[in-house]
């Protein structure tokens, strides 16, 4: 295989630059391997450069998005209860759609899982409080035995797909076509870098590894703050 044929490979994906630049970096490790066991005398993926992406990700929720989903959604339907799964517990939809009763510990009000993302690798158990709204939500819903999101039939949601799909139509129902459960997450992330929580602390509730992620919100907070401040020296 040469660098051209690595090339086409790339640009196949190239609606979607972390979906290609990721099959390089997976061809690049393979190739690697095998000038490594002298199974190819070269590496074809070297040189090959990485697709830009300007993209700023999945958009984030506001304040006024969340307001608007719970006034379309009454505390006591699915809807409303899978927004505050991923709200107050900033977890991602794979791990939502796995969450249940049993992961309780009701006299310390907490939650304890293994997250699912990358659970292969290096597994990570992370354990969280259950924020009074939170559950007031959960005790006012219908939940599964296993599960707290359940579809109309009452069963668990076979996959963070399937559930993802689910809730961005809901998301459309209620005037939102912009929201995503990803969306939400970072939604958390901001609400609590803006009310001043430390890089290790926004570490330990979404489970980053590297500081890297949590500096993102804790600089944008920071920004936010002295935007504010000077904008009233204008004033004065």
């Amino acid at each position: 295989m040469s660098s051209a044929n690595i090339l086409r490979i790339r640009d196949k994906k190239a609606d979607k630059p972390e979906a290609a630049n990721y099959r390089v970096k997976q061809l690049g490790a393979l190739f690697a391997w095998a000038v490594k066991h002298e199974l190819a005398k070269l590496n074809p993926v070297t040189g090959v450069e990485k697709l830009s992406n300007s993209s700023v990700g999945y958009y984030t929720w506001t304040e006024c998005d969340v307001e608007k989903f719970e006034a379309h959604y009454p505390i006591g339907s699915r809807e409303r209860l899978a927004m505050a799964i991923m709200l107050y517990l900033g977890v991602r939809r794979s791990d939502a759609v796995r969450l249940g009763p049993q992961h309780e510990n009701k006299e310390k009000c907490t939650i304890t899982f293994t997250v699912f993302k990358g659970r292969k690798k290096s597994p990570k158990t992370l354990t969280l409080p259950i924020l009074p709204p939170l559950r007031a939500i959960i005790d006012a819903s219908e939940v599964g035995e296993t599960a707290y999101l359940v579809t109309k039939s009452g069963r668990p949601h076979g996959s963070g797909d399937s559930f993802g799909n689910w809730f961005r139509d809901c998301c459309r129902a209620a005037g939102l076509p912009d929201c995503s459960p990803h969306g939400l997450r970072k939604a958390a992330s901001v609400r609590c870098a803006e009310a001043g929580a430390s890089v290790h602390e926004l570490m330990a509730m979404f489970g980053w590894d590297t500081p890297s992620m949590a500096m993102v919100y804790t600089r944008m907070a920071e920004q936010r703050r002295l935007a504010s401040s000077a904008a009233e020296k204008l004033v004065k």
